[in-house]
């Protein structure tokens, strides 16, 4: 049975552990509201916590909420260090943005 309660709690365990895609995923429920109350800036602190250790989809999602000012104040200079890590990670999307926000 699906549990998104669930899945954070477990989530949460290996993300203090510093697990990387945990961090991640741990992000996306903070930022989506999933088995957590919403949070942007949780969410971002998690996908920073991921991104440095090198997990594309967190580089690109801290890329972005920099660029959107989404938990975190704005900043194009961050946005683009972060878009340029994913994108070199073979993220698409983290690619597609940085074309659009040159």
């Amino acid at each position: 049975e699906q549990s998104h309660s669930q899945a954070v709690y477990w989530y949460k365990k290996a993300a203090e552990q510093g697990h990387a895609e945990a961090q991640y995923n741990l992000g996306v429920a903070y930022y989506n509201g999933e088995g957590v109350e919403q949070s942007h800036s949780q969410a971002v602190y998690w996908y920073k916590k991921a991104a440095e250790q090198g997990e594309a989809d967190a580089q690109y999602n801290l890329g972005n909420a920099y660029y959107n000012s989404k938990g975190i104040k704005q900043s194009k200079q961050k946005a683009l260090y972060w878009l340029r890590k994913a994108c070199n990670n073979q993220n698409d999307e983290a690619c597609d943005l940085l074309n659009k926000i040159k």
